[in-house]
C-alpha cells in the first residue's frame, strides 16, 4: 500500500505502481490465495517460505523479502494455514 496507489510486486516482471488502494484489491482477491498480513500488505500465501518469530512475527516470501505480520491478524493467519490446529 502507498496511499490511493498499490504497488504490485509480480513474479519474473517488474513492480508496477496502480491507482487504487490495497483495500480494492484485497475485496477483489477476497476468498482466494491472498491475505491481509498488514496493513501495507496483502499477500500470496503460497509464496510464503517460513515464519519467522522475532520481532513481533515476520514471513519471508519466495523473494526473501521479510513482510510483518500484524499482532491483531496472527490468529486469522494461524487459522487460515492451519484450519485444523
Amino acid at each position: 500500500a502507498m496511499g490511493a496507489y498499490t504497488k504490485l510486486i509480480l513474479e519474473n516482471k517488474p513492480p508496477l505502481i496502480i491507482s487504487k488502494g490495497l483495500s480494492d484489491f484485497e475485496e477483489l482477491l477476497k476468498d482466494t490465495i491472498f491475505f491481509r498480513a498488514h496493513r501495507q500488505y496483502l499477500i500470496n500465501i503460497k509464496k510464503i517460505q517460513e515464519l519467522i518469530r522475532e520481532d513481533g512475527g515476520y514471513l519471508r516470501m519466495s523473494d526473501d523479502s521479510k513482510l510483518p505480520l500484524a499482532r491483531n491478524r496472527k490468529e486469522e493467519f494461524f487459522a487460515l494455514i492451519w484450519p485444523d490446529h
